[in-house]
């Protein structure tokens, strides 16, 4: 890795967070261990101030020494930094997001001393759930730690488990793949496949929560376990009578012990099981690490958190009305959208078409200009503005902008509400 900075990922909960590092040398993602036991990848999201010599500790160092004196601990920082909350310790304020900062901060000394490299090319961070408001809180406190928001990718987790399956064997993804994720935070499952749209690979992931039917308090009585188990076989084979599904994963504390063999018994003939707690961490530092090369993956992702439509502008372009791509599809809402400047002609009328990539059905969407100030043709700047508040709900808007000096900037504006949901 001479001579580069770290690619890092990193899979956070407030319970437990993971770390890996691009491998340059293997070609591949290594996670970074935080203690000795078969847990030892799954880091404590726990902070301690240790005033006795003012140094911030985490994970199980953490859960070590949090009940001595002169000991502040801290959990639940992504919660309470959302909240906007702040804590006084006696000598110091310090909001959550300097707290989130402090943990990220010792997070990347482990790899640092694994790697004995000190600069940082991308953090990518994978997550269950995605919004901006965690993107900004991101970007916060890594900048603390002089880490400018450029280098910051926040990736949903049926995002990162995509990234992870299309870097393996085809074989275990061309027809297919589930995850069965069972933790503290509710069972969740995810179901890729591969869809062709204009002959080009889509790649689909679903979400479904499972969450009210599975408990891991249930864990342990073995009449529970014997249930759910039960229960995870009837929802496997549900799930792969709607398509059929190469390879299986077990993902979470859930699945730690193997009492779910009803669920394996049902996973038969080409079908591969694996287990593991790393999906996550590594899809992330992979999407990182094609980032940093400026690889382009092959297939667009489709999953919850990326928008599903392109949305074009209708303009005339050297004598011909072209489709001029504004909004592309599978983009993470937070980081989709567009804003940009173009000259009218004689139009009244401005029309964007919006094509599903899933499906290729195409819908039209007509802003009416009527109302803007009339002027000579070429002599109106328009700035058009895409602005997305979910992964469907977007809203379009035209504001005038004048001609320079000649005409003035009239502040008339036009806008559109969209539920892209009802257009795809």
């Amino acid at each position: 890795m001479a001579g580069r900075g770290l690619t890092i990922g990193i899979d956070y909960t407030d319970q437990y967070c993971q770390a890996c590092y691009y491998s340059e040398r293997h070609g591949r993602p290594e996670s970074v261990s935080g203690g000795t036991d078969v847990l030892r990848y799954l880091i404590p999201s726990v902070l301690c101030l240790d005033q006795n010599n003012f140094e911030w500790v985490i994970g199980n160092a953490a859960l070590r020494i949090e009940e001595q004196e002169r000991v502040l601990t801290f959990r639940d920082l992504l919660k309470h930094a959302r909240e906007n909350d702040t804590v006084f310790t006696g000598e110091r304020e310090y909001t959550y997001v300097q707290l989130l900062a402090a943990f990220f901060g010792q997070l990347l000394e482990f790899i640092r001393i694994r790697t004995s490299v000190m600069t940082v090319e991308s953090i990518t961070v994978t997550m269950k759930q995605t919004d901006r408001l965690t993107k900004d809180i991101l970007e916060q406190a890594f900048g603390i730690l002089q880490i400018p928001a450029s280098c910051i990718k926040l990736l949903s987790a049926s995002e990162s488990f995509g990234y992870y399956i299309l870097n393996e064997d085809p074989g275990l993804w061309q027809d297919g793949a589930l995850v069965f994720d069972f933790s503290s935070e509710g069972f969740f499952v995810k179901q890729l496949h591969v869809q062709f749209h204009k002959d080009q690979p889509v790649i689909c992931v679903n979400d479904y929560d499972f969450s009210a039917d599975f408990s891991v308090d249930s864990l342990a009585s073995e009449v529970l376990r014997n249930q759910m188990d039960l229960k995870i076989s009837n929802l496997y084979l549900d799930l792969i009578s709607k398509g059929e599904n190469a390879s299986v994963y077990f993902t979470g504390e859930g699945f730690d012990e193997q009492w779910f063999l009803a669920t394996l018994n049902s996973i038969s003939g080409n079908r591969r099981a694996f287990k593991g707690n790393n999906i996550y961490v590594k899809g992330a530092c992979i999407a990182g690490h094609l980032r940093s090369e400026g690889i382009v993956q092959g297939f667009p992702i489709i999953c919850r958190g990326r928008t599903r439509a392109d949305i074009y502008l209708q303009a005339w372009d050297n004598g011909k009305l072209s489709d001029i791509l504004l909004s592309p599809a599978a983009t993470d809402w937070y980081d989709a959208g567009y804003e940009g400047d173009f000259i009218l002609e004689e139009e009244e009328k401005v029309l964007f078409r919006i094509v599903s990539i899933m499906t290729g059905a195409v819908a039209s969407v007509e802003l009416d200009l009527s109302a803007f100030p009339k002027r000579p043709s070429k002599a109106t700047r328009i700035r058009i503005r895409i602005c997305y508040s979910g992964e469907y709900d977007c809203e379009i808007s035209i504001q005038d902008k004048g001609f320079g000096d000649f005409f003035p900037d009239s502040g008339a504006r036009v806008s559109r509400r969209i539920n892209l949901e009802g257009y795809i």
